[in-house]
């Protein structure tokens, strides 16, 4: 049963990240306080699979951390200073 509930709250911390996301050329990126895209965006690849990682920098090229799908000419927003 903790195992259920576990999958449960994992699949609804997903949800919440989607429905916080905004589309930009394609890829799914944060929503920042003034509704555009921050940050690094999402692997399509993995969201397709039902999970939410966000491709990174690994040996000078942006790649995604659990599939090693590749990304070329994905757009990096900063984050807003306070």
């Amino acid at each position: 049963m903790d195992s259920k509930q576990a999958e449960i709250a994992a699949l609804m911390a997903q949800f919440k990240v989607r429905a916080e996301t905004v589309e930009y050329n394609g890829y799914k990126y944060e929503r920042g306080l003034d509704g555009k895209a921050v940050g690094f965006p999402f692997c399509p690849v993995c969201e397709s699979e039902g999970k939410m990682i966000r491709v990174a920098f690994a040996k000078s090229e942006r790649c995604c951390p659990r599939c090693k799908a590749v990304y070329q000419q994905v757009q990096i927003f900063g984050y807003p200073q306070p």
